[in-house]
């Protein structure tokens, strides 16, 4: 169980360092993001011709740096 919880650990500690190192490599690029709640992002809602989506852009190396700050579970 130790063991699993440390490689657990580990791969996490790894995924936000390579995070940080594209957090500057993604400096002044934009994302374009749909404006619906997350959860709808992946549900299939995006591909629906009858629903009314819109997308904003948002800045990447703060996007990222969110992700890294909250953590990854």
């Amino acid at each position: 169980m130790c063991d699993e919880i440390f490689e657990k650990v580990k791969r996490q500690s790894s995924i936000c360092k390579k995070m940080r190192r594209m957090v500057i490599e993604a400096n002044d690029l934009k994302v374009s993001l749909p404006t619906l709640p997350v959860k709808n992002w992946f549900d299939g809602t995006i591909q629906n011709p009858d629903a009314e989506v819109f997308f904003e852009e948002y800045d990447l190396s703060k996007l990222l740096q969110y992700i890294v700050d909250i953590g990854l579970d």
